[in-house]
């Protein structure tokens, strides 16, 4: 018996003006909302914990690989981009993975500042990550910050000033 379960990234637009974004898992029940469109972001999402939006309407999301409890079917920690397409979809591509993780979340919060830096706290190895946008269309990688204890979130103010959520025992 298979009990892995898949998820796929949603776009709900209730409103003109109101956008509401979820992740939903892909089950044999059939979803039905009362309100708006429904429109499939991301898919091959395995467990999406965290997402961010840029300027340009990307969206970064954390996904935990096998890590939606119970031991993982896949021990890979990934930060996702969302592109949309021009075509009313989105293009789908990799930022960073790591393969270390056990039965910890892996990479948790996400942010974007001003100027594209995406920021993800590595909660496992107890640092945030900075990937900055490259000339090659890829993002560099660099440690932000190290030395937490559990790092699970990060947001970023309208000055570009980082805040870090760390969990302490």
């Amino acid at each position: 018996m298979n009990n892995t379960m898949k998820f796929k990234l949603l776009r709900l637009s209730v409103l003109a003006a109101f956008t509401f974004a979820f992740a939903a898992a892909v089950s044999s029940q059939a979803q039905s909302f009362t309100y708006g469109t429904m429109t499939t972001i991301g898919t091959n999402l395995n467990c999406p914990f965290k997402i961010a939006v840029d300027s340009a309407g990307d969206l970064f999301i954390t996904d935990n690989g096998g890590n939606c409890g119970g031991p993982p079917a896949s021990q890979i920690s990934t930060l996702f981009k969302e592109t949309p397409n021009g075509s009313g979809g989105y293009t789908q591509s990799i930022v960073t993975s790591n393969s270390t993780f056990g039965y910890s979340h892996g990479f948790d919060g996400v942010a974007v500042d001003n100027a594209g830096n995406v920021f993800v706290a590595d909660s496992l190895n107890g640092r945030v990550l900075k990937e900055t946008p490259n000339s090659s269309g890829g993002y560099t990688e660099s440690t932000f910050g190290s030395g937490f204890i559990e790092p699970t979130g990060v947001t970023i103010d309208s000055s570009n000033n980082v805040y870090i959520a760390d969990y302490i025992r």
